[in-house]
């Protein structure tokens, strides 16, 4: 059987489209479309298209509706107007029930594929050699993640690219530091925590002695010159840091096609800066070679070589563009950074659009900043929360609530269960909230059976899975030909809420807001609770018993693979 291959508002305005054609210009199409109703009672989807096409023909807009309206078919939903001339569509149950089994027998569970497939570079998590990945970082590393899941699903080529922050100003500092106040040997047990250590030392000191300043810019250019010692310094540095991240990465079930730090583009500066300043795109000023923009587009100059002749991160970030154009060759570029780096991306894209004359799209999917309750992360500071202190933490206290809930379970189930739900915890905490708010972390809400919560959502697939277990069903033998006729409102919701599923995982990429897909899935497992506490299952009869233990498992599959796409796990028993 075909799956779905438009979603299911498409296929109403398609509908509408034929009835039409006759009536209204191809042009006015943009109109025509159809959204979820945010009211059940009133229908599954609404028009409201009606008064701006009014404005057109100079009609009203409860003429325009039933002009719509005439001819529409009726047998795969009901429309209704309402009010000046919204158009509301009932979905027919048995209609519903067609669609569900297409999706059902679809690899992709009924996710149309897009139009056109992309290749897609997405640059996220970007962490800080000798720097521990804190808090701070898991915004754009599972951000990041989740859209490039949710991209693959729909059948595009993505490649993630981990943007290493391995070169620069704070190089020099260390290099001193490990020269003269601190062992290198000193790394072999915790390392990232003694490198941060060592580099907040170096910034108080720092102020009480202005010449360190000096001091570490000379290990600096002493290591951009392959100084030998230097050199080793720094790979030392950079293998200890891969060696930490990957053991976060393990955890988190977070993988890269490619890790290509900073130090990887600076052979190409030297010659992106002359093919500037040979272009008259780049100009000398006060010894600096700074890029300049019009003054309509109100953005400040960008330094891309200091006066001593040393680069920028502007300058390595135009060669990585680059170098992903001719080596990738992508359709679209995305950048999951903080939005304090706004205006650096709107340098940076203008510089390639116009000056580099690149017509790949460029976009910043920034989002706000995680914070603790008393304010800012700060490196600098030594006020942060490492990243594998919280994870192994969420672990800690999962297990805790898990011993209180189920003692008896196996010791290695329950150890495997306490990392599932805490990791999944925290990254659900995160992608639940609009990726463009500030998130303030809290354990206990994000910990909890109950509300929009992992631990609730993968409880919800367990529970479905324990049913099956009593049963003994074959979950391979659930199909049935012809809908039960004497289905209850509880069915038809979950029914149609199923149906839901593929429009909502393609909305996220609209803006690329994970939290939508979130939504979608804590509003199905509250649609699947209310069904299976008022109707009988397993003690059902035999027409609504097969029918609702299809349910069930098409709640099951889209709960998991949905809860995949965020990068959560679930697990059974739980």
């Amino acid at each position: 059987m075909p799956f779905l291959d438009k979603a299911i508002s498409e296929q109403i305005v398609s509908s509408f489209k034929k009835s039409i054609s006759e009536n209204i210009d191809p042009q006015l199409y943009p109109y025509l479309k159809v959204v979820p109703n945010q009211k059940q009672d009133y229908g599954d989807y609404q028009f409201n298209g009606a008064m701006a096409l009014a404005k057109i023909y100079k009609k009203s807009s409860k003429e325009i509706a039933l002009l719509i309206q005439k001819n529409l078919g009726q047998n795969d939903f009901r429309s209704e107007i309402a009010g000046p001339g919204f158009i509301n569509f009932k979905l027919n149950p048995y209609y519903c029930y067609k669609l569900l089994i297409e999706n059902y027998a679809s690899p992709s569970l009924g996710i149309p594929q897009p139009e056109k497939l992309e290749t897609i570079v997405i640059d996220f998590s970007s962490p800080n050699v000798a720097k521990p990945m804190h808090i701070g970082h898991i915004r754009s590393t599972i951000i990041g993640d989740s859209i490039r899941r949710i991209l693959k699903e729909l059948g595009h080529t993505v490649i993630a690219d981990n943007h290493i922050g391995d070169w620069g100003t704070q190089f020099g500092k260390l290099i001193y530091s490990l020269k003269h106040f601190a062992n290198i040997d000193s790394l072999e047990q915790e390392p990232m925590q003694k490198l941060l250590e060592i580099y907040v030392d170096f910034e108080k000191k720092e102020k009480n002695d202005p010449d360190l300043t000096e001091k570490a810019k000379q290990e600096l250019v002493k290591l951009q010159n392959n100084d030998k010692e230097n050199i080793e310094i720094w790979q030392k540095l950079v293998d200890i840091s891969s060696k930490e991240w990957s053991k976060i990465y393990k955890l988190l079930d977070i993988g890269f096609d490619y890790s290509l730090g900073e130090s990887f583009y600076q052979a190409m500066l030297p010659g992106i800066v002359s093919e500037f300043i040979n272009k008259g795109i780049a100009k000398i000023d006060d010894g600096a070679c700074c890029l300049f923009f019009p003054e309509q587009t109100k953005l400040s100059p960008v330094i891309i070589r200091k006066q001593d002749g040393g680069f920028l991160y502007a300058t390595t970030d135009i060669a990585t563009i680059k170098y992903r154009i001719e080596i990738f060759k992508p359709d679209r570029i995305l950048y999951v950074t903080d939005d304090r780096q706004s205006l650096h991306f709107q340098q940076l894209f203008y510089t390639a659009k116009n000056y580099m004359n690149i017509a790949c799209e460029l976009e910043h999917i920034s989002f706000g900043l995680m914070r603790l309750a008393d304010g800012h992360l700060s490196t600098r500071e030594g006020r942060v929360i490492e990243l594998s202190s919280l994870l192994s933490e969420a672990k800690e206290r999962a297990y805790r609530l898990i011993s209180d809930k189920r003692g008896e379970m196996d010791e290695s189930h329950k150890q495997k269960v306490a990392e599932i739900i805490g990791t999944g915890a925290v990254k659900y905490n995160d992608l639940s909230q609009n990726r463009e708010t500030m998130v303030v972390f809290e354990w206990d809400k994000m910990l909890s059976f109950d509300g929009n919560t992992a631990p609730y959502l993968q409880y919800t697939c367990a529970r479905i899975k324990s049913i099956f277990e009593k049963g003994n069903i074959n979950e391979n033998n659930l199909y049935i030909d012809k809908l039960p006729d004497n289905l209850n409102q509880m069915d038809i919701n979950l029914l149609k809420s199923l149906l839901f599923y593929p429009e909502n995982v393609r909305n996220v990429t609209n803006k690329y807001y994970p939290h939508l897909l979130c939504e979608y899935l804590f509003n199905l497992a509250n649609t699947f609770h209310k069904f299976y506490i008022e109707n009988p299952v397993l003690k059902a009869d035999s027409s609504p018993r097969q029918f609702r233990l299809l349910l069930c498992d098409m709640t099951l599959k889209i709960m998991t693979r949905g809860l995949s796409l965020l990068g959560i796990k679930t697990i059974h028993p739980m």
